[in-house]
């Protein structure tokens, strides 16, 4: 039989999202600060969108003639206020004064102080180095590649790449008694137990010759530092040749004046900053949710836009893309208003179901699961786990993630069911009362649980330990 080709129809359903409807799922998902980027961006690329920031009422100086106002009044209320008088005129010859030169436009710009004041960038790990190898009595070529080793350090300070591979490049010009004394060089900078290789040649590095334990503690770095991170004390002692008490007097020393990282102080990382997408507080006894996004910009469609659009004599491809603005504009405010509304309705119900826990903390956090909130908004458990990404939400127990709401639980002996964030807090609060010359083992922390009414595994406790990084009974260990 020849091959033919034949043309035919079949009907098929298939499940196709728009460029719209993916576009509403991506701003949904967002969190605060790049749903604040994606406003500016297209502000800055689509004219017929305005987005107007809404005034910060912390840096708006009261204006002269309210302050002339407010403080006639409070004299005319306390005539004979001897004291208020004298704040009174402080303020005049202060703050006022201040007030009205730079709403007369002062000679000193804000802009300028603001960059005066702001703290300089602090010096990394290989500045502070290069500068000292600069000043160094080393001959150049030494001095060349210690610049090098320099650059090859890691945040902790140290060189995990072998000298050999390092310095294959420098072949013609150096061997590898040039890269040792480099090395040598760098290692006798400070701060000390720069350019280790080893955790434990770092610590080798810090110990001092005329520190009145130096020997001990080198031994103890060389031969029994695993066993001392293992709590192992008595056979570190027997190793050594001491008793265990001063085991732990070489422990202390080591932990007080020693930094097995010592270029982590040079590594500036910015603090974090989190800004909450949901507010909760209690008022007059009832859980309110409040959506934090009074910071937001507000956006409207461009009036001018508008009727140039009902504007009958422009046509052609000018009015098609300034019609495309506009529905752009358009949509994108309607998505944005979605989100608003879609991640009020979670935070809501959550509240709803989770009010014991705002009131008394994470013991009474009870079982959640995104189906539940789904089921109950008429909406799909994918739509509840977009609005909660990356969103936070400030509470009386403090600024935390959405998701931490949703946990799963362990039903106990008697059929009361307990959120598995409820069972981890009692592993911890079980291990802090614990004695120290004697700590709970897991299976007696499973033993524990089960006379509180909690059915646990061995391996969930051990699982719990561990993610609340509770070292295991032989390290918690007091000798």
């Amino acid at each position: 039989m020849r091959p033919q080709l034949i043309l035919s129809q079949r009907p098929e359903l298939r499940l196709q999202l728009s460029p719209q409807l993916i576009q509403r799922i991506e701003i949904l998902q967002l969190n605060a600060a790049d749903l604040l980027d994606l406003m500016e961006n297209e502000a800055l690329t689509n004219d017929a969108l305005l987005a107007v920031k809404p005034p910060d009422p912390s840096l708006q100086p009261e204006r002269p003639e309210t302050i002339d106002k407010r403080e006639e009044a409070a004299a005319e209320a306390n005539p004979d206020d001897s004291e208020a008088r004298a704040d009174l005129d402080y303020w005049n010859e202060t703050y006022r004064g201040r007030v009205r030169r730079e709403a007369s436009g002062g000679d000193e710009d804000p802009k300028q102080a603001a960059i005066a004041n702001s703290p300089g960038r602090p010096r990394t790990l290989q500045e502070h180095l290069d500068q000292q190898i600069e000043v160094a009595d080393a001959p150049d070529e030494v001095k060349e590649l210690a610049h090098f080793l320099v650059q090859n350090l890691d945040r902790n300070g140290w060189l995990k790449e072998p000298l050999g591979e390092l310095i294959v490049s420098f072949h013609e010009r150096f061997n590898l008694d040039h890269a040792e004394a480099a090395l040598k060089l760098v290692q006798g900078l400070d701060p000390d137990g720069v350019g280790a290789r080893t955790p434990a040649e770092c610590l080798l590095l810090q110990v001092r010759e005329d520190l009145p334990l130096a020997p001990y503690l080198r031994r103890l770095i060389e031969h029994s530092l695993d066993d001392l991170a293992r709590n192992r004390l008595p056979k570190v002692a027997k190793d050594l040749g001491i008793t265990v008490d001063e085991v732990k007097d070489l422990a202390v020393a080591l932990k007080r004046n020693f930094d097995p990282f010592p270029g982590r102080k040079f590594a500036f990382e910015p603090p974090m900053r989190v800004r909450p997408d949901v507010v909760v507080e209690k008022r007059e006894g009832v859980w309110d949710v409040i959506l934090a996004d009074d910071w937001m910009p507000r956006l409207s469609i461009n009036p001018a836009r508008l009727k140039m659009l009902r504007d009958r004599r422009l046509k052609g491809d000018l009015k098609k893309h300034l019609r495309r603005d506009v529905e752009s504009a358009r949509f994108l405010i309607e998505s944005i208003e979605q989100r608003r509304r879609t991640l009020e309705r979670v935070a809501q119900e959550i509240v709803k179901r989770q009010s014991e826990y705002l009131e008394h903390g994470v013991e009474h956090l009870k079982p959640l699961k995104m189906q539940e909130i789904a089921d109950e908004l008429g909406i799909h458990v994918s739509t509840v786990s977009r609005a909660l990404k990356g969103k936070y939400v400030q509470t009386p127990q403090g600024v935390q993630e959405l998701k931490a709401f949703f946990t799963g639980a362990s039903q106990g002996t008697d059929g009361v069911v307990e959120s598995r964030t409820g069972v981890r807090e009692r592993v911890r609060e079980l291990v802090e009362k614990e004695g120290k010359a004697n700590p709970l083992s897991d299976e007696e922390i499973v033993d524990k649980l089960k006379a509180m009414g909690l059915n646990v595994a061995r391996r969930t406790v051990t699982k719990y330990r561990k993610a609340l990084k509770i070292p295991s009974s032989r390290q918690r260990r007091e000798y």
